[in-house]
C-alpha cells in the first residue's frame, strides 16, 4: 500500500474495450508508443511494437499477444504472474519517490530505441532473484481476501530469466512433475583422489549456483578438536558435462577429511539435489596436529599416573616390593576406608575415565567413530585394574561431569567384565596386526590388536573362562611379533622384544614430583608382556587339563630366565609369576583367581578386595562399602 502518490499512465484504444488497467507495464510503454506514433505508425502498430520491445527486455516476450492494459494481478493467468513479478522487481526496496525516479530513468532509456542497457537489465534480474515469492503470493491473497475476493497466483518463479538467456522460465521446465536427483547419494573417493562422474537424473536444466545466490568458500569451524586432529577438507573442482557432474578430486591432505556436499539446483533454487563426497584420509600422515599431540600426551600421562598408583599399591600389597619408608598398611594388610592412598587412586581413576569420555565424545562428534574402539579399550583396561582391587565399582559410561558420578551404575566385577566382553570381542578386528612401539605420541593411541587381546584375555582369566582366554593368547603367539628376553630387566624396557603394552613411568620422567613414592617401580610400567602371555597360557592349559602343554609354556619362561622352581605345577607357576611379573599389577589377580591369595598373603577373606574410600561412600548414595570395612 502506497504511502504517497504514484503517477501512472496508459494509452488504450477504447473503441473495442470498456475496461483499461493501468499498471507499470502500461506506464513504461506509453512514451515509446507516442514516439512511434510520431514516426508515422498507426496506434495499433505502435502499441504492438512497444509492447513487444518492452516485454522482450525483461524476458517476458511470450506474453506480447495480450495488451498490457488487460494485465491484472488478480486474474490468476500467466499474464498476472508476469505483472506481479515485474512490478515486485521494480518496487524492490524502493520508496514511492525512488520508484518515480527509477521509472523516469527507464522511460528515458526505453523511449528512444525500445531497448534498455545491459546494466539496467542486470539490475532488474538481480532484483528478481532476491524476491520472496511465497511472501508475495501470501500478501496478494490476503489483501484481496480482506475485500472478500479470492485470488489465485500462478507459480511466480516462471516469470524470471534465471539463466540470462533472454527468456523467462524456460530453464525451469514445465510446471508438471520436476525431476532432479543424483544417481547416488554418496560418492566415496580414495585417499589418492581422481576424476569421477556422477549422473544427474533431471528433466530440467540445472546449475551449481542458482541465480541470486552468493558463492562463498566453505567455512571450517576452528575449534580445539579441529586443531587437535590432522583434518582437511576435500579439495575438488566440478563441472557439468551433458547430464553428468564431473568431479576432479585432489589427493587427501590430512589423516582425516571432512565430508563435502556438492549441490545442483534448478536455476531458481527451488529444487536441489545433494551429493555427499566422502574421501578417505591419508593414513601415511600423522593423525594429530601439534595441539593434538600435546593433548594426547597429557591424557597418556594421567593414565600412566593412574597405572603407577595402582601398580604401586598392588606391589606393596602382594609383598613383591618393600616400601622405602618401612612397612605400611598395604604391606601389613591393615587397610581401612580412610586410607588416603586408596582415596587418591579412586578419585584419580574416575577423573581419567571422565577425561577419556570427553575426548572420545568430542572426537566422535568431529570425525565419526573411527577411534571409538581405541577409547573403549583404554577405558576397559582401567576398569579391569579397578575391578581387581575393589570388585564393586561404579560404571559411569555416559557421565561427563565428575560431580555426577552418583548417577553411575554400581557393578560387580563379573557383571562389568561380561558387559565389556560383549562389546570388546567384536572390536579387535579393527586394529592393525603389528608390534606396538612407544616412541611417538601416536603410538600410545594407534595400538595393535595385541593390546585389546590382552585386555580381554585378562578379563576372561579373572572369570575362569580359560578356553576364551587361551584363544586370544595363542593369537598373540601365532602372529610372531614377540620373543622372550633373556632377563626380566630387558623384558620391561619400553621397546623390548617382549613389550606388548605399557607406559613410561612418570616417576622416571619427573622424579622430583614423585620423590615420596613408597616404592620404586620400573622405568616402564608394563601392562602386558610376552612373559605374561606364556605364563597365562600355562595357567589356561593347566586349568583345561592339558598338563603337558601347560608345562611346555612354563618351561619356555623358566629356561630362558634360568629360573629354578619347585613344588607342584601351580606353585611353580606362582614362583615364576612373582619373580618375572612383579610390579606389573598382575600378581594379585593371579593369586586371587587361583585361590592362593589368602594363604600366600596371610590375609582374611574380606581383604581380597580393597575398601571403598569412606568419602566416596558418604557422598555417593549408590556406592556401597565392601564387606568387612564397615
Amino acid at each position: 500500500m502506497s504511502q504517497g502518490q504514484i503517477h501512472l499512465e496508459a494509452l488504450a484504444d477504447l473503441s473495442d474495450k470498456t475496461t483499461v488497467n493501468v499498471n507499470l507495464l502500461t506506464h513504461l510503454k506509453t512514451e515509446r508508443v507516442k514516439k512511434l506514433l510520431d514516426a508515422g505508425m498507426s496506434f495499433k502498430e505502435a502499441n504492438t511494437q512497444a509492447q513487444k520491445e518492452l516485454l522482450t527486455n525483461f524476458g517476458l516476450q511470450q506474453y506480447t499477444t495480450t495488451d498490457a492494459t488487460d494485465f491484472s494481478i488478480t486474474s490468476g493467468t500467466k499474464e498476472a504472474g508476469a505483472l506481479i513479478v515485474f512490478s515486485s522487481a521494480l518496487l524492490y526496496k524502493r520508496s514511492e519517490a525512488e520508484l518515480t525516479e527509477y521509472l523516469s530513468k527507464l522511460n528515458q532509456e526505453f523511449t528512444e530505441q525500445g531497448k534498455l542497457t545491459d546494466e539496467m537489465k542486470k539490475e532488474y534480474l538481480d532484483n528478481c532473484t532476491k524476491l520472496d515469492f511465497d511472501r508475495i503470493e501470501e500478501h496478494i491473497t490476503e489483501r484481496y481476501r480482506a475485500s472478500n475476493k479470492e485470488v489465485s497466483v500462478p507459480p511466480l518463479q516462471y516469470f524470471v530469466d534465471w539463466d540470462g538467456d533472454g527468456i523467462a522460465g524456460n530453464e525451469l521446465g514445465d510446471s508438471g512433475e520436476i525431476r532432479l536427483a543424483f544417481e547416488k547419494d554418496t560418492l566415496f573417493v580414495p585417499a589418492e583422489g581422481g576424476t569421477f562422474r556422477v549422473k544427474v537424473n533431471s528433466n530440467i536444466p540445472f546449475t551449481f549456483t542458482p541465480a541470486g545466490s552468493i558463492p562463498h568458500d566453505q567455512i571450517v569451524e576452528d575449534n580445539f578438536f579441529m586443531r587437535t586432529f590432522n583434518i582437511s577438507g576435500i579439495d575438488y573442482t566440478h563441472s557439468i558435462e551433458n547430464d553428468d557432474a564431473v568431479l576432479a578430486v585432489a589427493p587427501a591432505e590430512g589423516y582425516f577429511t571432512t565430508p563435502s556436499t556438492l549441490t545442483v539446483y534448478s536455476y531458481d533454487g527451488s529444487n536441489r539435489a545433494d551429493l555427499v563426497i566422502v574421501q578417505k584420509g591419508d593414513k601415511n600422515k600423522s593423525f594429530l596436529k601439534s595441539d593434538g599431540k600435546a593433548a594426547l600426551d597429557g591424557m597418556v600421562l594421567v593414565i600412566a599416573n593412574t597405572i603407577l598408583r595402582f601398580h604401586t599399591m598392588e606391589a606393596l600389597y602382594t609383598n613383591t616390593y618393600a616400601g622405602t619408608n618401612g612397612a605400611g598398611p598395604f604391606e601389613t594388610h591393615t587397610l581401612d576406608a580412610g586410607n588416603n592412598e586408596i582415596y587418591q587412586a579412586w578419585s584419580q581413576v574416575y577423573q581419567v575415565l571422565r577425561n577419556i569420555r570427553v575426548f572420545a565424545k568430542s572426537t566422535n562428534d568431529l570425525i565419526g567413530d573411527e577411534f571409538s574402539a581405541n577409547f573403549t579399550f583404554l577405558t576397559a583396561s582401567l576398569y579391569y585394574e579397578m575391578a581387581v582391587l575393589w570388585e564393586n565399582i561404579i560404571y559411569a559410561e555416559n557421565i561427563f561431569d565428575i560431580n555426577d558420578i552418583d548417577k553411575g551404575k554400581p557393578m560387580k566385577s563379573d557383571e562389568l567384565f561380561e558387559m565389556f566382553e560383549t562389546r570388546l570381542a567384536g572390536e579387535i578386528g579393527r586394529f592393525e596386526n603389528k608390534k606396538n612401539s612407544f616412541d611417538e605420541t601416536d603410538d600410545y593411541f594407534l595400538y595393535s590388536k595385541d593390546f585389546p587381546r590382552m585386555v580381554l584375555a585378562k578379563m576372561y582369566l579373572y572369570q575362569h573362562k580359560y578356553a576364551e582366554a587361551k584363544n586370544l593368547l595363542q593369537a598373540v603367539v601365532a602372529d610372531g611379533h614377540y620373543r622372550l628376553a633373556p632377563s626380566r630387566n630387558e623384558a620391561i624396557q619400553k621397546n623390548s622384544t617382549e613389550m606388548i603394552w605399557g607406559y613410561l613411568n612418570p616417576a622416571t620422567t619427573n622424579p622430583a614430583e614423585f620423590q615420596n613414592m613408597p616404592v620404586r617401580l620400573d622405568d616402564f610400567l608394563a601392562y602386558a608382556t610376552y612373559t605374561e602371555v606364556l605364563l597365562s597360557l600355562a595357567e589356561c592349559e593347566y586349568r583345561l587339563g592339558n598338563s603337558d602343554a601347560a608345562t611346555r609354556y612354563l618351561q619356555q619362561v623358566t629356561s630362558k630366565r634360568n629360573l629354578t622352581v619347585t613344588g607342584d605345577f601351580l606353585t611353580s607357576l606362582k614362583e615364576a609369576w612373582k619373580s618375572e611379573l612383579k610390579g606389573t599389577g598382575t600378581y594379585f589377580a593371579f593369586l586371587k583367581r587361583n585361590d592362593l591369595a589368602t594363604h600366600e598373603l596371610q590375609i582374611e577373606e574380606f581383604r581380597l578386595i580393597f575398601p571403598i574410600p569412606q568419602n566416596e561412600v558418604q557422598l555417593n548414595p549408590v556406592q556401597v562399602q565392601n564387606p568387612g570395612y564397615w
